[in-house]
């Protein structure tokens, strides 16, 4: 359509300013005026190549008169038109800096927008129309960013395009409509609410609580979905499934406790023994559509078909153990109790932008090989400079069989280099190092080979660390280190030592990691049960509520605890250093 109206403008335009008596023609002009209306009955014709050849005389080394930008203009979109991408774009760039009062460069930075984002370069296009006054463009402009938007899938993109043109609702909605595309534990839920409402746009997220009444019982109903193999228990032998029945020991206790505070939960036990088929019967009971919450299951092969039960019939579930978003995918009744793998690298993130006092920050990520620490270092990354808008200085892969000989490099024991002269060099300016590993030999080299240089980085780890003991009290005590702790738990707080006495009183024995997860768990579900009702979720808001055993729950609009405590030893102590 713009290209019709750029026509017949142009046209109308040049005989206006002849008939104005805007200087009288020259000779010259005359020639060229002439030559011009045989190249724009052949354009008009369609016939590009002949308008080109007619238009070439006139674009060499002759005398520029008033015809020249309109010959360049037609010479321009001639090559367009025949695909001759690369000629067009130089000759609207000559055209634009050789003329940059011409009244028809609007049309140019238009055209030079069009043939950018024809080569995926969206940034220089946004730029050239950035730079267009003309409110008569305001609607192809618009038609042509929802055209190309449409067409990108790069979120990191449109990322970069909304912090640099907030005000701009074409790149706002297409930055919703792929947000949303995204699992939810992918989506930023909170900002895709605040850009929805800054532009007046509905908010896309589908969220099927808000027609729901969450009700209010005197019972709550749970099912706990768990591969206790009750037939193949030998209870005489250490079994493979003991940390099942510790984590339905730890929910047992807390139910227990409930009851006590006069909040009734009548636990319903499946044994789901890992098995599609079994999961697959037990789903087809008629009592599991009346269940108000479900917990588990625990494996991959199992969770897709409670999922699609849960979403069907409407019911939330949690899954006690899993810190994979795949779990969730984007189902809204489905929860993981623990952080996932995404919120604690964007926790990570956030910790270091809070912490960036210094005027030129430097920061490195080094990580392992394992799917989870290649997670989380690109998504470190990602965050960090998409939205904190710092480049990366440093992205380190390492081995941990390679990662002895990082250590040699800084010692000068070994000539088999397996990190570069330029990397080794940037790694002693880092000013801010995320290590995202959990392997014993990976973090002890790194730390070692900072220790060697005598550096000190701001350091960011992980707080199985401390639980491996990968880091030792030398290193605790002099390098700047700081834990990602989803699991922190305070072994002074009177409700801790208060469950293990009670576990012990009901089962015999002393609670451990799976029945203090199962406890709290458990203890912060059926609280919300009661204050809120079935939709508990609808009702939680921003609030942080406090736990037994760990340190707090956070859910917002997410679908995993955002609640991370980041700890540092200080004072023979660790000691929470994020409120």
């Amino acid at each position: 359509m713009l290209k019709n109206v750029s026509f017949i403008r142009l046209i109308y335009l040049f005989f206006i300013l002849i008939l104005s008596g805007y200087n009288p023609i020259t000779q010259q002009e005359a020639y060229q005026l002439e030559i011009y209306e045989q190249a724009k009955k052949c354009y008009k014709q369609a016939e590009y190549e002949l308008c080109q050849q007619i238009l070439t005389p006139l674009l060499g080394h002759v005398p520029q008169t008033s015809i020249t930008p309109y010959a360049l203009f037609y010479y321009a979109l001639s090559a367009y038109r025949q695909s001759m991408l690369e000629v067009a774009e130089i000759t609207f760039t000559k055209l634009e800096k050789r003329y940059p009062n011409w009244s028809e460069q609007n049309e140019v930075l238009y055209w030079l927008a069009q043939l950018r984002f024809e080569q995926n370069d969206y940034i220089t296009a946004f730029f050239y129309l950035a730079k267009i006054k003309d409110p008569s463009l305001d609607t192809p402009i618009g038609q042509m960013k929802n055209h190309f938007l449409s067409r990108t899938e790069n979120i990191n993109l449109l990322e970069t395009l909304l912090r640099h043109y907030p005000k701009d609702v074409s790149v706002a909605r297409s930055w919703l409509n792929k947000q949303i595309q995204l699992p939810f534990m992918k989506q930023d839920s909170v900002r895709i609410t605040q850009v929805a409402k800054q532009f007046g746009l509905t908010d896309p997220i589908d969220d099927p609580l808000r027609e729901i009444k969450s009700i209010k019982k005197d019972i709550y109903q749970v099912a706990v979905f768990l591969p206790f193999f009750i037939d193949e228990v030998n209870y005489e032998e250490k079994n493979s499934n003991q940390f099942v029945l510790d984590l339905y020991k730890g929910i047992q206790a807390a139910v227990e406790k409930l009851y006590h505070e006069g909040l009734n939960i009548e636990l319903h036990a499946y044994d789901t023994k890992k098995s599609e088929t079994v999961v697959a019967d037990l789903l087809a009971q008629q009592e599991i559509k009346n269940m108000d919450l479900i917990i588990g299951p625990l494996y991959a092969n199992t969770i897709p078909l409670v999922a699609d039960f849960a979403r069907k019939h409407g019911i939330n579930v949690f899954n006690p153990l899993s810190i994979n978003s795949y779990a969730v995918g984007n189902n809204p009744f489905v929860y993981l109790f623990r952080s996932s793998l995404e919120t604690q690298a964007k926790q990570a993130a956030y910790f270091t932008q809070q912490h960036l006092n210094i005027l030129n920050p430097r920061i490195g990520i080094i990580y392992g090989t394992t799917a989870e620490d290649s997670l989380k270092a690109h998504l470190y990354r990602e965050y960090v400079e998409e939205v904190m808008g710092t480049e990366i200085e440093l992205m380190l892969e390492l081995e941990p069989k390679t990662s002895q000989e990082f250590l040699g490099m800084f010692r000068r024991t070994t000539s088999e280099v397996q990190v570069d002269e330029q990397d080794k060099f940037i790694f002693d300016d880092l000013t801010h190092i995320y290590i995202a590993s959990q392997d014993d030999l990976i973090v002890a080299n790194v730390l070692s080979a900072i220790q060697i240089r005598k550096l000190k980085p701001f350091i960011i780890g992980d707080e199985a660390w401390l639980k491996k003991s990968s880091v030792t009290l030398d290193q605790l005590q002099h390098l700047k280190i700081h834990f990602i702790a989803p699991e922190y738990i305070d072994y002074n707080q009177e409700s801790l030592h208060s469950f293990r006495r009670s576990f012990y009183d009901q089962f015999g024995m002393y609670p451990n990691y799976y029945a203090e997860i199962g406890y709290d768990m458990m203890l912060f579900l059926g609280k919300s049960l009661y204050q809120y009702g079935t939709y508990f979720q609808k009702h939680w808001g921003d609030t942080a509520f406090p736990g037994q055993i760990f340190s707090a729950f956070s859910y917002g609009k997410h679908h995993d605890n955002q609640h991370i405590p980041i700890i540092k030893f200080q004072k023979s102590k660790f000691v929470i250093c994020n409120p």
